[in-house]
């Protein structure tokens, strides 16, 4: 344990030495009598930047790079004047992804308890008449379990043969491993897994085929407020003018973006999505 500590202080030092201009911040909390101190990076593009500018080519690639402008600032800086974009059209047919949108109920937090029935009710009325395995993300465990258990108390009136599994908090490697088990086929009813944006199955798993067939994406997957995302929305709106798309909303849709990415896996996959939020019809998000 000793040695450990020491190579942790290390790291903190070795990461202290490089502040060196208002892209870093230290963030000190104090909770039951602890005191713990952060160092945060605001903005990685002038460290980048410097490492990769006069150098060979070095190329980004994600699915999720859009938009580009975002990612173009936060990688390499606004006036970077040797960077490229290229935009390679996807090889899966648009066709097999049916996108549904729906914008008439609000899903803000200080709106969730007054909208969660009707979300539950859009919900039951997506999976009427399916059969398979299906998502629902929301940006909360808290707010999953209110909705999710709406959805379990009423789900069986119209759809007979439903499954209902909800994502825990802390889930290991083995607890996540048992959960995906149950989508290794697809069901002969309706199997609908209750979960959160960004978290364990909003990126980096392939249920292909069967596996999936839809996801119910509620909310546009905004960051909670804390001081330190504040701290980066002032500093965003100073650097670009666009402090909250900086902070908030552009990470929040990138976790969208990530969890419709579960439905199609391969060229022969097909699905659909549904986003339900109020503002998917206003300008930012068009």
């Amino acid at each position: 344990k000793s040695l450990q500590f020491f190579f942790e202080i290390r790291f903190f030092l070795t990461i202290l030495e490089r502040y060196y201009n208002d892209d870093y911040i230290t963030c000190i909390y104090c909770e039951n009598g602890l005191v713990n101190i952060k160092l945060s990076c605001l903005d990685a593009s002038s460290k980048l930047d410097s490492q990769i500018k006069d150098k060979m080519p070095v190329v980004f690639f994600s699915a999720t790079l859009s938009p580009f402008e975002y990612y173009e600032n936060l990688l390499v800086g606004k006036n970077c004047e040797y960077s490229r974009k290229l935009d390679i059209p996807s090889p899966f047919p648009p066709e097999n992804l049916d996108i549904i949108i729906e914008t008439n109920i609000p899903t803000t937090y200080k709106e969730r308890s007054f909208t969660a029935n009707q979300i539950a009710e859009r919900i039951i009325k997506e999976l009427e008449g399916r059969q398979g395995n299906y998502m629902c993300f929301f940006p909360s465990f808290s707010y999953m379990n209110m909705v999710m258990e709406i959805v379990k108390k009423n789900i069986s009136k119209t759809i007979k043969g439903s499954r209902i599994l909800l994502q825990s908090k802390s889930m290991n490697n083995e607890e996540k491993a048992t959960f995906l088990e149950h989508f290794d086929s697809k069901s002969d009813g309706i199997l609908l897994a209750g979960t959160v944006l960004g978290g364990h199955f909003g990126e980096g798993i392939d249920l292909v085929g069967d596996k999936l067939s839809g996801v119910i994406i509620v909310g546009v997957g905004i960051p909670m407020i804390n001081p330190e995302r504040e701290i980066l929305s002032n500093y965003f709106n100073e650097k670009f003018g666009n402090g909250y798309a900086f902070a908030y909303r552009f990470p929040g849709w990138e976790k969208v973006l990530q969890a419709v990415g579960r439905v199609i896996r391969t060229e022969e996959d097909t699905g659909f999505a549904l986003l339900i939020d109020d503002r998917l019809n206003k300008p930012e998000y068009l």
